[in-house]
């Protein structure tokens, strides 16, 4: 592999920061929204399955 001026490789660090700071903003923004459609789905699953947890949470202790 050639060797790299200081410079360029800031500049590649400066990109692929960019690029991660991208995807997690982006993911996030995914998971919000999916969050909030799944939301009230979320809900009534715990309270459909809330003895189950409870039963589940007894056995552990």
């Amino acid at each position: 592999m050639e060797k790299l001026s200081k410079g360029r490789v800031e500049e590649r660090k400066r990109k692929s920061r960019g690029k991660e700071m991208y995807k997690l903003v982006l993911n996030c923004i995914l998971k919000f929204t999916y969050m909030k459609k799944t939301y009230r789905n979320i809900v009534y699953l715990l309270e459909k399955h809330k003895s189950v947890f409870f039963i589940k949470d007894t056995q552990k202790n």
